[in-house]
């Protein structure tokens, strides 16, 4: 479909006409925009090797971001009073958008930084839809895997990835600890809970992985160690569990270095001050320790 279809500018042209019309954020009309992002020409083009965008795509490509960007006021609003359901229409609208935003970036990695004024609208969008709801945010879990196999290729431009992980580290982590608590009211059951931590917990080891060895690995442990102490402080118990699962993510694959980061002489000390009014805390509190262990029987 994507192939024949965006190189003819009657079919662009409607499609742009549709996307900035009534119903651009349609089920069926995002549905044509995936299908177009999957399979146009360009696509992939990092892996592909350089494929010029056709003039069709480009203006389609254009009317996406620029959606994107007219939903930023309300979805930022959102992040500041997340919802626990997305039964309304504004959460039903940015869930089928997160799920553009993130085939948007596996397809067109490189819209992330050919453009530097769009790149700023997309990259702000990302993270909006990580702190959003869980549901918007899972749409985009991606983002991080897509980044650690493009750097792993060295297909990322050089200061690209620096700059990515000052601006998107931030809402990752949020999300992480305002999500998958296990008070959290945003799953429906325990299984679903589980499952989200766990594919959270793989984008912050992804992340963490990512930025191994610069400034931004260890300005991640800070962002993780801020909330920990402010939870700490707080009292709220299931909100350093999170913290602790976190930690203990990043120490399993640190298992064969040498020593850990610092950062974690105070992370550990907390599990010795903490109140454990819960089983689960009790055995995340373990596990850290367990998974850190080895590291004391070298010293």
């Amino acid at each position: 479909m994507g192939l024949p279809l965006t190189m003819h500018d009657g079919f662009a042209t409607r499609l742009v006409d549709l996307l900035q019309g009534p119903a651009g954020s349609s089920e069926v009309v995002l549905d044509v925009v995936l299908e177009v992002l999957r399979s146009s020409p360009g696509a992939f083009a990092i892996y592909e090797g350089c494929q010029t965008v056709t003039p069709s795509l480009s203006r389609i490509l254009t009317a996406i971001t620029t959606s994107m960007q007219a939903l930023l006021p309300r979805i930022q609003e959102m992040t500041a009073h997340p919802a626990t359901s997305l039964d309304d229409s504004d959460g039903q609208r940015l869930s089928r958008w997160a799920r553009v935003a993130g085939t948007l970036i596996e397809s067109f990695t490189q819209i992330l930084w050919v453009e530097v004024a769009v790149a700023e609208v997309v990259i702000a969008f990302l993270g909006a839809c990580f702190v959003v709801h869980p549901h918007v945010a899972q749409s985009v879990f991606e983002l991080w895997a897509i980044l650690k196999d493009a750097n792993r290729d060295s297909k990322l431009p050089a200061g690209v990835l620096p700059g990515l992980l000052q601006r998107l580290a931030p809402p990752c982590i949020t999300s992480f600890v305002r999500f998958g608590r296990h008070d959290s009211p945003y799953a429906d059951d325990h299984a679903d809970l589980m499952q989200l931590r766990s594919a959270q917990e793989d984008i912050l080891v992804d992340m963490y992985c990512i930025a191994a060895g610069t400034d931004e690995a260890h300005q991640i442990l800070v962002l993780l160690c801020d909330h920990l102490q402010r939870f700490e402080g707080a009292k709220d118990w299931h909100g350093v569990e999170v913290c602790w699962f976190a930690f203990r993510g990043i120490a399993e694959v640190l298992v064969d270095e040498p020593s850990l980061p610092a950062m974690y002489q105070p992370v550990l000390q907390s599990v010795f001050r903490a109140e454990l009014p819960a089983e689960e805390h009790c055995a995340t509190a373990a596990n850290l320790l367990r998974v850190c262990g080895p590291h004391f029987n070298q010293a």
